[in-house]
């Protein structure tokens, strides 16, 4: 299946999926992630703030900074892609 096809058809399933199931497979994730070694070792996250229906990160975020990480976010600046401290 070609790249394109692919985003395309995960769009679709995505916009399918009802809040409450977003809210608890991010869930999930979020529970999986803090199990990670390398997340418990780690000082600095890399994270995207989520929007529509992608997995919810402010839960993430806040657990985060809660247990004195430091969080970084995507910036966009024309082409450029650099990651400012939230």
């Amino acid at each position: 299946m070609e790249k394109k096809e692919l985003r395309k058809k995960i769009k679709a399933l995505k916009r399918q999926m009802s809040i409450e199931d977003i809210t608890s497979r991010s869930a999930i994730i979020k529970d999986k992630l803090f199990l990670l070694d390398d997340f418990k070792r780690s000082n600095d996250v890399y994270i995207y703030l989520n929007y529509n229906q992608e997995v919810q990160t402010i839960d993430i975020i806040k657990l985060c900074q809660q247990s004195g990480k430091n969080v970084y976010l995507p910036k966009i600046s024309g082409d450029i892609m650099h990651f400012v401290k939230y």
